[in-house]
């Protein structure tokens, strides 16, 4: 993970070759897809894989990982449950301390799903 990372996680992916893996670097953001964003990661392995991960839905319960935005006071933790996605792909979400934010993937804002309301 990267040294910016305020939260440690141990994800792990599929290499093709050697089987489950710890994954070593942060996710690449690689530009949008059909259905949800591109992404490449670097295993313990040495190897780099791309994945699909699938678009957030309204209702779903999210963490903050990373904000491009330096007007706001959220940080990296914050939970909040999706509202909307528009169609630019922003990600609408009403915060857990009553904010209204939008993430926007392609600028670089980060977030996990952590489940659905």
């Amino acid at each position: 993970m990267s040294d910016n990372a305020t939260t440690r996680h141990d994800l792990t992916g599929y290499c093709p070759k050697h089987g489950p893996q710890l994954i070593v670097e942060q996710l690449a953001y690689t530009g949008p897809a059909r259905d949800g964003c591109r992404f490449a990661v670097t295993l313990a392995c040495g190897c780099m894989v791309d994945g699909t991960v699938s678009a957030p839905q309204p209702g779903d319960r999210v963490r903050l990982t990373t904000i491009t935005d330096d007007s706001t006071t959220l940080k990296p933790g914050a939970l909040g449950t999706v509202t909307s996605i528009d169609g630019t792909g922003t990600v609408h979400v009403r915060w857990d301390d009553g904010r209204q934010l939008g993430l926007v993937p392609e600028a670089g804002d980060c977030f996990e799903v952590t489940g659905h309301v």
